[in-house]
């Protein structure tokens, strides 16, 4: 998102500021108190807030306050006896006051026809998937490993804005060996591919890496790598730099110690936090399981006593311990809440610790500070599509749907072959927007519906006026979860406008889902 005021701009993907076109250098806490205010601009933000949020709860003096602010209206040409830009309220807080245009700069809803393969919202910056590596090895028990690094290379390579890469739940797709590349381009739209094997003896790892360009089917550049286990994160490092360098020739091998926070050199550790996202992609695949989740749990924690500062374990934690317990009280989220704030002290730059900071603080009610981290995960993580989506679904909470319909389209044409649950977000945002027939439409395109889902679709069939339709879906509903009802199905679901709470559950009542 970029915001535009007097002659300046914030680039919130990017993370820049600049005055008439041309980039100013500033100072991150500069940019990230600036940015804060200019977003949440429509209220006043008290002394509390901004040391919550831009200092993450540390303990920090008002005098640091108020250079801080005094730093940032000096870059925009401000100053304290004219404020133009940030008012102070004596005694309270801080506002935005300057008039501010919004420049949506990638993420347009799209008016196009219902469809998941929306691959003529194409943009400039180059599309890449990264398929699964290919296991040599005569232990089969090392597909978790070789998966696991290419899921890795896939994280890595979303952090950089200037590259497209495609969701690992469509490019897994194309695990075969054998897959044919004329299908692939057709179907998830890509110009580039990275594929390879991996051999593993002991403590001796072999790799094979190669960049294919879809349009003539070259080999750009291919590489063997033969090495000793512990120096697996150096490998990822050269095969992530040449990939990134080939495909845009604008980004520099110095951006990777800028835009890459390292797992872990603990690779021990490592490969727990492997294990685990794995039963994690199992359990979040269709309807979760306690089960799946509370074995993704166990991997995490494994991982987290030989590595304690592993930011990523700990925020995969967090997710799978949500699942294992299946409770979603405002006590469980303000203790998750504070689990992710710990979280960000060891890395202040993982996404995905903001993704689910974010909707935590949306699941207590607390908007700004949820809407705050949401933005922050996508910004770290321009192209990782689970946080994307995720955040059209914040996006639904807040009443901004034209905005959820263009995240969940952007998640949809980086994620092809996207997971089920993304036609029921697509099919909420139709519902809001009276458009029952897309919306119900969307919803049966759902190969995998879970209760929750079937009761969405049952809301639809009431407000088209299909009641008939709309039992049988609460029927199906309640066979498929023995637990159904009302409460279950929204008590996590806050809106900003408790009505269309209230109007969801009178739906839910009258297509005869119990209470």
């Amino acid at each position: 998102m970029i915001y535009q005021f007097d002659e300046f701009a914030i680039d919130t993907r990017n993370y820049q500021l600049s005055n008439k076109g041309k980039v100013i250098d500033v100072e991150p806490m500069v940019f990230d108190l600036l940015s804060y205010l200019v977003v949440n601009r429509s209220k006043l933000i008290t002394r509390g807030e901004l040391f919550e949020n831009i200092w993450k709860g540390r303990v920090v003096s008002d005098t640091s306050l108020s250079n801080q602010i005094k730093a940032v209206r000096k870059v925009i040409g401000d100053s304290g006896r004219a404020q133009l830009c940030i008012k102070t309220i004596h005694g309270r807080g801080y506002q935005f006051v300057a008039s501010v245009v919004e420049a949506d700069d990638q993420e347009t809803a799209s008016s196009a026809p219902v469809t998941g393969n929306s691959l003529e919202v194409r943009s400039k910056a180059p599309m890449v998937a990264v398929l699964p590596f290919q296991n040599l090895s005569s232990d089969q028990e090392q597909n978790y490993f070789c998966e696991g690094m290419s899921e890795d290379i896939t994280t890595e390579l979303s952090r950089f804005a200037d590259i497209q890469v495609i969701a690992r739940h469509s490019a897994f797709q194309f695990a075969s060996a054998a897959y044919d590349i004329g299908d692939l381009v057709q179907q998830l739209g890509v110009d580039y591919v990275v594929e390879g094997s991996v051999r593993r003896a002991g403590n001796q790892v072999r790799i094979n890496a190669q960049l294919i360009e879809t349009s003539s089917q070259n080999h750009v550049w291919a590489e063997r790598y033969d090495f000793p286990l512990e120096d697996i994160f150096e490998v990822q490092d050269d095969i992530i730099g040449t990939v990134v360098s080939t495909m845009t020739g604008r980004i520099q091998r110095i951006e990777l110690d800028r835009a890459r926070s390292r797992s872990t050199e603990n690779l021990s550790a490592y490969e727990h936090l492997l294990r685990g996202l794995s039963f994690h992609k199992i359990a979040s695949s269709s309807w979760p399981t306690q089960d799946d989740f509370a074995r993704a749990n166990v991997e995490f924690e494994k991982a987290l006593e030989l590595d304690p500062g592993l930011a990523r374990a700990h925020a995969w934690r967090i997710c799978s311990l949500s699942g294992v317990r299946g409770c979603y009280s405002k006590e469980i989220f303000s203790e998750y809440i504070e689990y992710c704030k710990f979280a960000l002290t060891l890395d202040e730059k993982e996404g995905e610790i903001h993704r689910l900071l974010g909707s935590c603080y949306f699941a207590i009610g607390e908007f700004s500070l949820g809407q705050y981290h949401i933005d922050r995960a996508r910004q770290l993580c321009p192209n990782d599509t689970l946080i994307i989506a995720r955040s059209s679904m914040c996006y639904i909470f807040l009443g901004e749907i034209d905005k959820a319909k263009s995240l969940i389209d952007r998640a949809m044409h980086l994620n092809p072959l996207h997971p089920a649950w993304y036609w029921t977000c697509l099919g909420v945002i139709y519902y809001y927007r009276g458009d029952y027939k897309s919306a119900i439409e969307c919803m049966r395109k759902n190969s995998e519906p879970s209760g929750y889902d079937l009761a969405w679709l049952a809301v639809c069939y009431t407000a088209f006026g299909e009641a008939e339709l709309a039992k049988k879906a609460v029927k199906q509903a309640c066979e498929l979860d023995k637990d159904a009802s009302i409460a279950k199905y929204t008590q996590w679901g806050v809106y900003k406008h408790p009505a269309k709470l209230d109007s969801l559950r009178e739906c839910m009542a009258v297509a005869g889902l119990p209470a």
